[in-house]
């Protein structure tokens, strides 16, 4: 699971810098996609740990579910930071103000984003009537895990973090630009 998580980690963060053109907006970007699965490895451990654990089961988290859970959370965060951060870079590129890039970026895709989040949060909720604990439990880290990126991390984290990281968000070294592909 670490092996997994660095490997799709800097893959993600090295897709982003192409695309984004920017190297702190990629790493906040990466380092919520964390934080979203380490939330959702919570509420899993919480709901199927301990003795009796309270979604039944043998009482520990299924590895399986885990990288299952990872790989897929991963994938579909990467959806959601492709829609949100292409849509910012482009207002950030037309007017040079974060603020204007943060709040362009949350309207334009906000309501795509927590709708898909919404659709997906259901079909996930489904696998949890399973009697089988593996499907269980990534039933509740996928279900937790989008309706905890579509909102919270999405809508409230990332926005706060690219105001504390400034006009720095966009920043990528001249060097870097001249080798990067152009759009």
């Amino acid at each position: 699971l670490p092996i997994l998580i660095a490997a799709l980690s800097l893959a993600a963060a090295g897709m982003l810098i192409v695309v984004l053109r920017a190297i702190v907006l990629p790493l906040i970007s990466v380092a919520l996609n964390l934080l979203t699965v380490g939330a959702s490895f919570g509420i899993v451990a919480l709901l199927f740990q301990g003795d009796p654990p309270p979604f039944g089961g043998p009482g520990y988290a299924d590895i399986i579910s885990l990288l299952g859970t990872f790989t897929i959370i991963f994938g579909l965060s990467l959806d959601y930071q492709v829609f949100i951060l292409t849509r910012m870079r482009e207002a950030w590129l037309d007017k040079h103000d974060l603020e204007h890039a943060i709040t362009f970026g949350i309207d334009r895709t906000g309501r795509v984003i927590t709708g898909a989040a919404a659709i997906m949060g259901g079909v996930f909720i489904a696998f949890t009537f399973s009697d089988i604990t593996v499907i269980k439990q990534t039933g509740v880290g996928l279900a937790t895990a989008v309706l905890i990126d579509a909102t919270a991390v999405r809508l409230v984290l990332l926005p706060a973090a690219m105001r504390l990281s400034g006009r720095s968000t966009f920043w990528l070294p001249a060097w870097l630009d001249r080798r990067l592909p152009q759009p």
